[in-house]
């Protein structure tokens, strides 16, 4: 979960992230994590196969900038599913 994202860049935020992604692991990395996101209200959730969360905290921690703004992302929680994600919310 990524917290103090505007509603309209969570879309951007996606962007930087499978970025950055696709280059740190290439396509084939990108495909195997099953990388993906679920927005939640106004936050956005990425979700991938249990073997590459580190690899996706990774990314999160090199996103450096978004719509030419100098970004920091941080990982506010990890979940082993999206449905205990939203009851502990």
């Amino acid at each position: 979960m990524v917290n103090g994202i505007k509603a309209n860049s969570s879309h951007e935020v996606e962007s930087a992230v499978k970025e950055v992604f696709g280059r740190l692991f290439g396509l084939e990395g990108l495909s195997l994590s099953g990388l993906r996101t679920v927005h939640l209200g106004k936050l956005p959730v990425f979700s991938c196969n249990h073997d590459w969360t580190p690899k996706v905290i990774l990314a999160l921690s090199l996103v450096r900038q978004i719509e030419g703004k100098k970004t920091v992302l941080k990982t506010v929680k990890i979940s082993g599913t999206i449905k205990s994600l939203l009851k502990n919310r």
